[in-house]
């Protein structure tokens, strides 16, 4: 439990260090984390999200006296947080994240 713990601490980090100032991160739930991208396209999120899936990926976990390697896949959609049933943003997201996984992980998919 400790080592997984400090994946997720290690994991937060990046992605905080890959996001912008204005974007939120939070912890959704156990390995899963949310970015929510103010007035950002769609476009300009996914390249975020690549830079913060290529920091991941590139990135060597010392744990111990092992090095661990881990990926991390996305799930995007968008919609405007006034406007948008909330929980039909976190489906959709939801469902992108298990396609991403399900089609090979490491990679980022958005929602239809």
């Amino acid at each position: 439990h400790d080592c997984g713990d400090q994946v997720l601490i290690q994991m937060a980090k990046l992605l905080g260090l890959n996001i912008r100032e204005s974007d939120h991160l939070g912890r959704y739930g156990g390995e899963e984390f949310i970015v929510i991208f103010e007035n950002t396209s769609i476009e300009s999120a996914q390249n975020i999200l690549e830079r913060c899936r290529r920091a991941i990926e590139q990135y060597q976990f010392a744990y111990d006296t092992h090095m661990i390697h881990f990926t991390a896949s996305f799930g995007l959609t968008q919609g405007v947080l006034d406007q948008t049933d909330h929980q039909q943003l976190m489906l959709a997201a939801d469902q992108a994240l298990y396609r991403a996984k399900e089609t090979g992980r490491n990679k980022i998919c958005i929602a239809d």
